[in-house]
């Protein structure tokens, strides 16, 4: 007996016997995952053959019905569901060449650790808020929580490459469900970034853009595009002072050493924008530099800090150590 015909007879037959093979789509996929892998402990290396096979005795019978009744009359089964196992991996191939190999491993983590072992067998044409709200569930019990906004980002972008590939209509973007906190409420103790995580963070990788980024707004206060239209110009490196939206700010003799060894590397003149490459001279967009810094952020169990936590930070620590000074501390 073959491998296919074992997995036939041991768990398709038994759980789909009596099934209108027109009734395939994603949920009954998933709840045929849960019952392989929950109920009767299959392997998961393996789930990809029982799906292999739904699909091939579907293919079989349609193709069956064709040439018995003609191409113009075949009995009309279900659409194909667009499961996001299938469309993922071409949409990462289509990714601009210009998108930092980093961001590309990030997104690949992403759909491998979260999205496709919870939505994998989904149909995107089926994607709603609420199958959202049940995904969210699912990270929470995994762990994934605060990737949340990450992964509908990432979805949203599947989706428009789908809809832009004909391989279905444009659906409007997901949005991650949104918890409200009131207006006077203060900011809990855990979204104040732990000095020690946050010099494993800025000394991780110096040629990062996410690392730069990072480092240019907890270490020097910039807002966003403060940083996005920074030039080196700017960067009085010798007296350590940044010259930025009329405000004289001084450079850490460390960030200092780091902005010297970045700009020597690059051969960066001083129109150059400091948060920039080769390839992508010009400024990047304020959502791409958000992204950046959260993906570090997260990478580092930090993802629950805003990108605005973090800039804050640098002003929180100034007024400490001048209180520090003024007690003589």
């Amino acid at each position: 007996m073959t491998r296919y015909q074992g997995i036939i007879k041991r768990f398709l037959t038994v759980y789909w016997g009596d099934t209108d093979l027109r009734e395939l789509d994603g949920p009954a996929m998933d709840a045929y995952r849960r019952y392989y892998l929950e109920q009767r402990g299959g392997a998961p290396s393996l789930f990809s053959s029982h799906i292999a096979i739904l699909y091939s005795i579907l293919d079989f019978y349609v193709a069956k019905a064709i040439a018995e009744h003609g191409q113009d009359s075949p009995p009309q089964p279900k659409e194909k569901p667009l499961l996001l196992k299938d469309v993922a991996p071409y949409w990462l191939e289509s990714l601009p060449a210009t998108t930092p190999d980093a961001l590309k491993e990030t997104y690949k983590a992403h759909l491998e650790q979260y999205l496709l072992p919870n939505l994998g067998l989904s149909d995107l044409r089926r994607f709603n808020p609420r199958r959202i709200q049940d995904y969210q569930a699912a990270l929470k019990r995994s762990g994934g929580a605060p990737f949340l906004k990450t992964h509908v980002d990432i979805l949203n972008q599947i989706l428009r490459y789908a809809a832009k590939k004909g391989l279905m209509d444009a659906i409007p973007a997901l949005r991650a469900p949104q918890k409200r906190r009131p207006h006077d409420s203060h900011p809990e103790p855990s979204s104040i970034p732990p000095r020690d995580r946050m010099m494993e963070v800025i000394n991780s990788d110096p040629s990062g853009l996410d690392v730069l980024i990072v480092r240019l707004a907890w270490q020097l206060g910039l807002f966003s595009d403060e940083i996005r239209f920074l030039k080196w110009s700017q960067l009085d490196l010798a007296a350590k002072t940044a010259h930025v939206s009329g405000r004289e700010i001084p450079i850490p003799d460390e960030l200092c050493g780091y902005l010297s060894k970045r700009r020597g590397a690059a051969f960066a003149s001083g129109d150059s924008y400091v948060v920039s490459t080769a390839s992508h001279p010009e400024p990047y967009n304020s959502s791409y530099i958000f992204r950046l810094a959260k993906e570090l952020l997260w990478r580092f169990g930090l993802g629950y800090l805003s990108f605005e936590e973090v800039r804050q930070d640098y002003y929180r620590r100034q007024k400490d150590a001048y209180i520090k000074k003024q007690l003589g501390i």
